[in-house]
């Protein structure tokens, strides 16, 4: 565990409203990323930290392959046999769950098995931002972890604080990556061929559930590909797609 000091500097990072650019088919809107100082800490109280940084220590998953994955609200109440619901969606319907993690975890509490936290790392955003989200993302996942949720580690990562981002997720696990925001930018892109290789190195995943296009040099063998259940009309995965 770490000092308190700590934990405030980080649970306190949101009592000013900080803005989350979003750009997406739909436009670019603005979020309002602002955590609960009372949740946060008692989220942090549930959980371990890293030396280093002090990020959350997520933990290690071994699940098999699931046969889908679909957004968790798409699911509901429901309950499906093999389908395990994921966070790949706008930033903005994922910010309630950090802003009030109790409530909103009673929608998903239902499920054994579930894909980690995707708020996204920007580019554009300033540093202490970015390692804002990235233990957000972790901590929301370690939390989990401790109510009984089998959490598999969606690994969030920005080129710039690479280190700091993949500190706390467990290595030989069986985690997740997401590409759908990728599309045809350029940047993305490369920020991708810069952040992969990386993480197959330090993390040493035993698979990969790779939701999105899939990239090049990708490491197929270890890698199961999934439908972007957010285009209808997409063919993201669809070569790969498990039916």
């Amino acid at each position: 565990m770490t000092d308190n000091r700590q934990l405030e500097l980080f649970a306190g990072f949101g009592s000013e409203k900080l803005n989350v650019a979003k750009n997406d088919a739909g436009g670019s809107w603005h979020g309002i990323f602002q955590p609960n100082n009372q949740f946060s800490m008692s989220l942090c109280e549930c959980v371990n930290f890293t030396s280093i940084h002090q990020m959350p220590v997520v933990s290690t998953c071994t699940i098999e392959s699931p046969r889908d994955i679909c957004c968790y609200y798409r699911l509901g109440n429901r309950t499906i046999d093999g389908v395990v619901p994921h966070f790949y969606t706008p930033d903005k319907n994922l910010v309630p769950f950090i802003n009030d993690p109790y409530g909103h975890y009673e929608k998903i509490a239902h499920h054994k098995v579930i894909i980690g936290l995707d708020i996204s790392i920007k580019p554009e955003m300033p540093i202490p931002m970015k390692m804002a989200i990235s233990f957000y993302n972790k901590l929301h996942m370690a939390w989990m972890g401790t109510r009984g949720t089998i959490v598999v580690p969606n690994v969030v990562v920005d080129p710039s604080i690479i280190e700091a981002c993949l500190e706390g997720y467990p290595k030989h696990s069986v985690i997740a990556m997401n590409s759908s925001g990728i599309g045809n930018d350029k940047r993305a892109k490369e920020n991708w061929q810069i952040i992969y290789p990386y993480v197959i190195e330090e993390l040493q995943p035993l698979h990969i559930l790779r939701y999105g296009g899939k990239q090049p040099n990708e490491v197929e063998g270890i890698s199961t590909y999934y439908l972007n259940d957010n285009q209808k009309s997409s063919c993201y995965g669809r070569k790969w797609f498990i039916q």
